[in-house]
């Protein structure tokens, strides 16, 4: 079945003014991707967007 463009953004906007916005989204992202939560310290490279853990010790 084929949706013309302009009906399938107005149904994509319509879900997302439904949606409910988790309070902590981090921890939302944890549980939907099944992943531990992180401990420790990193280290934040802005100008190449990387962030390196940092090793205390």
């Amino acid at each position: 079945m084929e949706v013309e463009r302009r009906e399938f953004k107005t149904a994509v906007a319509r879900l997302a003014q439904a949606m409910r916005l988790p309070t902590h989204p981090q921890r939302a992202a944890r549980r939907l991707l099944e992943v531990d939560a992180r401990g420790g310290a990193d280290f934040f490279n802005p100008r190449t967007r990387q962030m390196t853990p940092l090793i205390v010790g």
